[in-house]
């Protein structure tokens, strides 16, 4: 009964010691986006966000919890401190512990009526928030157009505002549908400049 009582009670201060946004985090969360609340967060070992921006890897995935597939291969040696050949006495209350640290947290808040979703690094850098909206500006919708000049196409439903370190203007993601054609997913700043134009 003692060890049951035990192993609540280190598993419920695990918990609520897991449940402790970073300083770091928090302070810059609050840096990046003053005066606003934060409705909820998370942190997550194995969400790599980076690729979002680069190869769009999780469009569409306005909540940023997706997880990726890594095929991993794991090399063994038998060298002092190896697992292999070790023999083990593993007690009924042995608690399995997640030793893995975060390496990214993410935030989700609201900012002018609309819900938004942040990622920063255990260190408190800003990797990048994003929202999704249903109408585009019209002098980004004007650009989007003028990409495709002669052909006819189908703008999809999922349209994402973003904000990322190395943008000093929000940015919109779109992708559109060509007739006969490929799709694209198009970024373009809230001025109307194409950032990119990647056909899938």
């Amino acid at each position: 009964m003692k060890s049951i009582l035990l192993t609540t009670i280190i598993m419920t201060t695990t918990f609520a010691f897991s449940q402790e946004l970073p300083e770091a985090v928090s302070r810059s969360f609050h840096k990046q986006f003053p005066n606003k609340e934060i409705s909820s967060w998370q942190d997550n070992s194995n969400y790599q966000f980076y690729t979002d921006w680069d190869e769009d890897t999780y469009f569409a995935d306005y909540n940023l919890d997706g997880f990726t597939d890594t095929a991993k291969e794991e090399v063994f040696g038998v060298e002092p401190g190896s697992d292999i050949q070790s023999i083990y006495m593993v007690p009924l209350d042995h608690v399995i512990e997640d030793l893995r640290p975060p390496t990214l947290y993410q935030i989700n808040f609201i900012k002018n009526e609309r819900r938004m979703a942040s990622i920063f690094t255990p260190d408190g850098t800003f990797v990048m928030a994003k929202e999704r909206v249903r109408l585009l500006p019209n002098i980004v919708r004007s650009a989007l157009l003028g990409e495709f000049k002669g052909k006819t196409i189908k703008v999809g439903n999922d349209i994402e505002k973003m904000i990322v370190p190395n943008q000093p203007l929000a940015i919109y993601r779109v992708k559109v549908e060509i007739q006969h054609g490929k799709e694209h997913i198009l970024k373009i700043d809230e001025n109307g400049t194409i950032i990119s134009n990647r056909a899938l």
